[in-house]
């Protein structure tokens, strides 16, 4: 669950601020993500305006289905693997509309999402003035990471699996100062540069969607 509360400076009395420092809130932060399971705030930042058009500032996405299963289309995973705890629609990304930034979290990759939220973002991409965006169909992928042990008789393989996740990202930033509005489409694997971009004169508004199967935009 993700809030917003007023911005106070650091000036505030001590008694107003006690019950945000039970919850690790000590530097203004206003912007909290909790875990509705534990009550446990999990994620903070400072963002001092609130606007209805962008609201919720950070939301999150995740694959129609586990990696780990013996059929990707399938909503069973695969019992026998040792990742087949990956939940299918998880919240494995969270995405942050910030200042000049969107972020992109991995959530399945860090210890727990209070760790994620704590790092530095997995992607981004700098974009002032961004409106609105548009997230594509999140596919997660199974890979294989082979770790090699040599003893004075053998050499021994084991295979680790882990996920990565694929999408792309549409963003619009609205016509300013005569200059044309601008929509980009990035891919997570290269997210500092579209892959595709357009101008639109005249355009202070903009709906972006992508089809069911993220191939159409």
């Amino acid at each position: 669950m993700v809030t917003w509360h007023r911005h106070q400076s650091s000036s505030v009395n001590s008694s107003s601020k006690s019950g945000e420092e039970a919850h690790g809130i000590t530097n203004g932060e206003n912007l909290l993500v909790w875990d509705v399971r534990t009550s446990a705030c999990i994620g903070k930042f400072v963002q001092k305006k609130l606007d209805g058009d962008t609201w919720p500032t950070i939301r999150f996405y995740g694959p129609s289905f586990s990696p780990f299963s013996n059929n990707n289309r399938s909503r069973n995973p695969n019992k026998n693997s040792a990742n087949a705890n990956h939940p299918v629609n998880a919240e494995a990304i969270a995405v942050r509309l910030a200042l000049g930034q969107l972020q992109f979290f991995n959530l399945f990759a860090a210890e727990s999402a209070a760790a994620a939220f704590s790092q530095p973002p997995a992607w981004k991409i700098n974009e002032r003035n961004i409106a609105t965006y548009a997230m594509s169909r999140v596919v997660a992928t199974k890979t294989s990471n082979k770790n090699t042990a040599t003893t004075t008789a053998t050499t021994t393989a084991t295979a680790t699996a882990s996920v990565s996740y694929q999408f792309h990202v549409a963003t619009f930033v609205p016509e300013q100062r005569g200059a044309p509005g601008k929509v980009k489409i990035f891919r997570s694997s290269n997210p500092a540069k579209p892959v595709v971009q357009s101008g639109l004169f005249n355009a202070q508004h903009a709906k972006l969607s992508f089809s069911p199967s993220g191939e159409l935009f």
